[in-house]
């Protein structure tokens, strides 16, 4: 029996990577860890989603009151989850990181209010 060629080694080797990288976890299971590790590349680690506004051609921001009003919980999940206009949803995201997700966006919402009121003191 001869030898494994390379070439099957490699792409096993590849194979193996690409599962283990779909399953790869955030660090920080808190709010802000995953926060961080799922939506802060195109949304910011502030919430004000330069890059996705970018991307998308129309401004968003998280933190914003008007959007912080009219997005239920439950619309900020299935946008993470199914994606919406050309945002893509979030893949492998599970229901508890999707609360975490929730709990962060409001805490950056409540966080921009508060530094607004006291720029107005």
């Amino acid at each position: 029996m001869s030898a494994p060629r390379p070439r099957v080694f490699l792409a096993g080797l590849f194979l193996l990577m690409a599962l283990a990288a779909c399953s790869h976890k955030p660090e920080d299971p808190s709010p802000a860890g995953v926060y961080a590790y799922r939506c802060a590349r195109c949304h910011e680690i502030d919430g004000s989603s330069t890059t996705a506004s970018k991307m998308a051609k129309e401004d968003i921001d998280l933190r914003d009151p008007v959007f912080q009003r009219y997005n239920s919980d439950e619309r900020i999940r299935r946008i993470a989850r199914y994606g919406k206009g050309r945002m893509q949803g979030i893949s492998g995201i599970t229901d508890t990181e999707l609360d975490s997700v929730v709990v962060q966006i409001r805490r950056l919402g409540a966080q921009a209010a508060a530094a607004k009121a006291d720029s107005l003191d």
